[in-house]
């Protein structure tokens, strides 16, 4: 696990700030697949990874294949001065074009497990968010 905390915390947030994580040593955000690349290629994160019940980091890749410019990731990061120190994906958000009907029933079949599981949608989209506790 690569240990260069400010590297990750500026793929993560756009830079470093000490008091980001003062509050149990935990700070979230949300991630683009770009990010989530950078994080991957630069082994910030886990593949095996998992928000208790949630899918891993592997399983959020391989089933958004395809997708990566309609996906956002919920994730948080440790602070590093914690023995625990990681990235987690804790939810994902999809964008699905009503035209995809076939691939908004793939994500709610690989998610609707989720702790919070929403759908909302509108003339053109579908807008789907699962989150892990």
């Amino acid at each position: 696990m690569n240990k260069d905390y400010k590297r990750r915390d500026e793929i993560i947030f756009g830079g470093y700030w000490e008091d980001r994580y003062k509050y149990g040593g935990c700070a979230n955000d949300t991630i683009d697949y770009k990010q989530l690349k950078s994080l991957i290629d630069e082994d910030f994160i886990d593949m095996d990874e998992c928000q208790n019940d949630s899918p891993t980091t592997q399983d959020f890749v391989d089933a958004i294949s395809g997708y990566e410019d309609n996906v956002l990731f919920e994730v948080y990061a440790i602070s590093p001065q914690r023995d625990d120190y990681r990235v987690t994906i804790e939810g994902i958000e999809l964008t699905v074009p009503m035209t995809d009907l076939d691939q908004f029933i793939y994500f709610i079949e690989q998610f609707r497990y989720a702790d919070e599981f929403e759908i909302h949608s509108d003339n053109d989209y579908f807008y789907i968010r699962a989150w892990w506790d």
